[in-house]
């Protein structure tokens, strides 16, 4: 009897370790929160951790500053304004591109 009961405790503990995937705790974290205190403690724990960021890399994109298109490629003039016989000049803007 006793033996099920830690059995079914110690898996509730791995179920809530495993929510921590894609979060900032740690699974270890998790499961030593689960088994030492309560798997509610751990579930607590785990939904109040923010979700872990990867920057991946930056995006590299041109912004016209008058009309505020902007472009993939590389443009010394904004084609956009160009058929408006405007000459102006492109910003580069790095994006940062987060999983």
């Amino acid at each position: 009897m006793l033996e099920s009961i830690a059995l079914g405790y110690f898996c509730c503990a791995l179920t809530v370790s495993l929510f921590s995937f894609g979060k900032r705790i740690s699974y270890l974290n998790a499961l030593t929160i689960s088994i030492f205190l309560t798997p509610i403690s751990g579930l607590i724990a785990v939904l109040k951790s923010d979700r872990f960021l990867r920057v991946s890399h930056y995006i590299t994109r041109y912004q016209c500053p008058q009309c505020k298109m902007e472009f993939t490629e590389p443009h010394i003039v904004c084609p956009h304004c160009e058929e408006k016989k405007l000459q102006i000049d492109l910003h580069q803007i790095k994006h940062l591109q987060i999983i």
